[in-house]
């Protein structure tokens, strides 16, 4: 985890001017509503978990871009891979479950 943060904190955004900060805010922005609208619609669990898994990454980056590099690599390493990797985890057993 330490590795990750270093890596992280090696790129400063926030010293982007404002319109490509501007930018980028729109951007993940946009994502994080589309990832927010398939996590809603989507009927299938594994394109719901990708989805879900969108939404954290860009919440992650919304982190990294006001300069709380921690609390982006800790969403990610924490959240994501829990969330993301238990639901999918949780459905393939279930799937070979109902086969067997």
């Amino acid at each position: 985890m330490k590795y990750l943060y270093l890596f992280i904190s090696y790129f400063n955004i926030m010293d982007l001017p404002g319109p490509i900060h501007d930018i980028l805010v729109v951007f993940l922005g946009s994502f994080l509503i589309l990832g927010g609208l398939g996590v809603v619609l989507l009927t299938n669990p594994i394109y719901f978990a990708f989805s879900l898994g969108l939404v954290l990454v860009c919440i992650s980056l919304f982190y990294i871009l006001l300069n709380s590099y921690f609390v982006a690599t800790a969403q990610l390493l924490i959240c994501g891979s829990h969330k993301c990797l238990n639901y999918i985890f949780c459905y393939v057993h279930e799937w070979f479950r109902i086969f067997q």
